[in-house]
């Protein structure tokens, strides 16, 4: 394929590689001094431990234009060579249209491959015909490869079981088309199992309760992947990478000898996936994704049984590479990157920070980098917080690696979700979750991602939960942000922990309603009127699927100078500074502020909240105003309240609202002695 050698060709003008790979070296901490010449001299990446392959090359396929069945037969091939060691990197050249990925204006795949290929110990051969790799595997010795598996083309299932016997027995799943198609390349594959007609009249369940018998005895009970299969067409064409059925993602799961299924989380098929999760061993890994009972359920579903989410990751290829391949000092530098940190005096102002979501999903990660949003030219522009797995230091070092050679000054990373992998703390049993967050705590010390954030769908997050965050991680986590887009209004946290640090947990106050800029803005001006205190803390947590780091830049753009971003872990460190000895307000209704109605000429009940974060037992005077604005009128309630040292208590007000107020606007007025004012706008009925 022409295109693939000219693109290579276009890469290698001496000077310029040359000047870049110098400035690589410089960024990942490797090159102190010397001049460009020749190979750098002694400033080779090779220099600095045990590089993988330094004696063969890595082989780099083009998968275009594979077939379904192909790309099953190849990404099996490819985990099984990269099992021990990282001999091959497949190559995708199709631009991604689907979706949210076509937004953003990035050539190809090759972002990962062209960094890859920096590092000067790593040495590439690039092959247009991806069936010349069985000419080469013949004298590689590294893997094992010991015949085949016909699979049953009218039976997609088989593909998993097929998948399956590459994981366990080293076979590699194939077509009878395929095998007759390609006898010069694959003449050497001595046929072992065919399971053409063995699963013909079954049902899906059924096929996979065989599975679970047969072939589950004798696989990495750490390591399984929830794929999709497609439904055969009429014409016989299958989609080769529609989302829940692509086949890039085998590779890993087969290194790792891992078991291959597709069942939902709900019907007829939960009881089986259960009985798979109840047999893994703690904390597994679930490659690919839910199978058509939805995003919380499946995640629910693995929470349960303490199992972590790799995020989404049915497109997710090339992690047998990933995960192999040996970057010596990437995760160090990682973490030096992600512990540092800015002072900033704290000032009278709203801070803001940004976290763009959906960087645990390794399909949305490896897409061109954090989904194309990483290659925008405004990142860098304003402090900005990226999701990021954790795992990513066993399972893609390398990947660490590029994200914190080409960060910005103004790029921060941030733990997702939940702690190691993708899980929702309050579906998980109290044990288990320690055991997990016991590993999140390890991954921490490695990686420096000591923010993070917290998903539970069901509802908030409860104290029991949180607390269990505390006793486990202590004093490693600075701060917390609870939920994807917009929670209602929930009692902060601020946890004192040993050495004199404070973990702060906040909920997302994301604007609600349009995900757009213009929204964005007037609901951050809502904010700013409504909280009259200052300084005052607003965490955005941005939805990567609806808005971009280019959205933010513009939001912040159009605030004015009362607002300052700042990255999350200095958000959390001025909020504790500032909030070590207060009162806060909480109204029941939601924040950012909605319009809540009250009955006119009858009697209201409001039951805000008021959370004591000092260490010391308070008493305070809580006034309530009623404001009528069309009749310019002001009804006016008081209360002392008690609190003790770190507590939280609901403050009922029963109002009666005179019949005069009906059919008005106004406002409800919070205050406490220590100055602080919330405004809720009101509409009497």
């Amino acid at each position: 394929m022409s295109g693939f050698k000219e693109a290579h060709t276009r890469s290698n003008s001496s000077r310029n590689d040359e000047l870049e790979r110098r400035d690589f070296l410089k960024k990942v901490g490797l090159l102190t001094g010397g001049t460009a010449m020749g190979l750098l001299g002694t400033f080779r990446l090779q220099a600095c431990g045990n590089p993988a392959r330094s004696r063969n090359q890595i082989l780099v396929p083009n998968m275009h234009g594979m077939t379904y069945w192909e790309m099953l037969m190849f990404s099996c091939l490819q985990g099984l060579m990269n099992r021990t060691e990282a001999n091959v990197f497949f190559y995708y050249p199709e631009k991604s249209r689907e979706g949210w990925y076509s937004k953003y204006p990035v050539e190809d795949e090759r972002v990962f491959y062209n960094w890859y290929k920096k590092y000067e110990h790593l040495k590439f051969e690039e092959i247009d015909n991806p069936y010349t790799i069985f000419d080469k595997i013949h004298s590689n010795k590294s893997f094992q490869l010991n015949g085949c598996v016909i699979v049953d083309t009218e039976v997609p299932a088989t593909a998993n079981i097929g998948a399956n016997y590459a994981s366990i027995e080293n076979l590699l799943p194939v077509t009878e088309t395929i095998l007759k198609s390609n006898k010069g390349y694959l003449q050497n594959l001595t046929v072992k199992r065919d399971l053409r007609g063995q699963f013909q009249g079954m049902s899906k369940l059924e096929i996979y309760e065989w599975a679970f018998e047969q072939q589950w005895p004798q696989a990495n009970h750490a390591r399984v992947a929830n794929l999709g299969t497609p439904t055969p067409m009429t014409n016989g064409n299958i989609p080769t990478n529609s989302f829940h059925t692509s086949n890039r993602a085998r590779d890993f799961t087969v290194a790792e000898q891992g078991f291959f299924f597709e069942l939902a989380s709900k019907g007829n098929e939960y009881t089986l996936k259960d009985r798979i999760l109840q047999a893994m061993e703690p904390r597994g890994y679930v490659f690919g994704w839910h199978q058509g009972a939805g995003e919380e359920n499946h995640i629910r579903h693995l929470s349960k049984h303490g199992q972590l989410a790799l995020g989404t990751s049915t497109y997710a290829a090339n992690f047998s590479f990933h995960s192999r391949v040996r970057i010596p000092g990437a995760v160090e530098r990682f973490r030096q990157k992600a512990i540092k940190t800015s002072t900033k005096p704290l000032e009278n102002k709203i801070y803001l920070t940004f976290v763009l979501s959906d960087g645990d999903s390794l399909n949305f990660l490896m897409r061109r980098g954090q989904g194309g949003q990483w290659q925008l030219p405004e990142r860098g522009k304003i402090p900005f917080g990226w999701e990021i797995q954790p795992l990513l230091a066993d399972v893609a070092p390398g990947i660490l690696d590029y994200f914190q050679a080409t960060a910005t000054e103004n790029d921060f990373f941030v733990n997702g979700v939940s702690g190691i992998g993708y899980f929702y703390p309050e579906e998980m049993p109290k044990d288990k979750l320690r055991g997990v967050l016991n590993e999140t705590g390890r991954y921490i010390k490695m990686t420096g991602l000591s923010e993070l954030t917290v998903m539970s769908p069901s509802g908030a997050v409860t104290d029991e939960t949180s607390n269990v965050y505390r006793e486990v991680l202590g004093g490693q986590l600075n701060g917390v942000m609870e939920g994807y887009e917009r929670r209602k209004a929930k009692a902060v946290r601020l946890f004192d922990c040993e050495g004199g640090k404070s973990t702060v947990w906040l909920p997302t106050s994301n604007p609600k309603g349009e995900k757009s800029v213009e929204n964005w803005v007037a609901g951050l001006k809502e904010i700013a009127k409504c909280r009259m205190q200052r300084p005052l803390f607003v965490p955005l947590h941005v939805p990567a699927h609806k808005l971009t780091i280019t959205d933010m830049v513009k939001v912040v753009g159009n605030l004015g100078e009362e607002f300052e971003v700042v990255a999350p872990r200095t958000f959390y460190k001025l909020f504790a500074e500032a909030n070590s000895n207060s009162i806060l307000i909480e109204p029941p209704e939601s924040f950012p502020m909605e319009k809540v109605e009250l009955i006119a000429g009858s009697k209201n009940t409001l039951t805000p909240t008021l959370q004591n974060l000092s260490q010391e037992s308070k008493t305070i005077e809580f006034q309530l105003t009623i404001i009528s604005e069309d009749l310019d009128k002001n009804l006016r309630f008081s209360k002392s309240v008690g609190l003790e040292s770190r507590q939280t208590s609901q403050v009922k007000f029963e109002v009666d609202i005179p019949k005069q107020f009906c059919n008005t606007n106004g406002q409800l007025e919070y205050g406490i002695s220590t100055g602080q004012r919330v405004l809720v706008p009101v509409r009497f009925l």
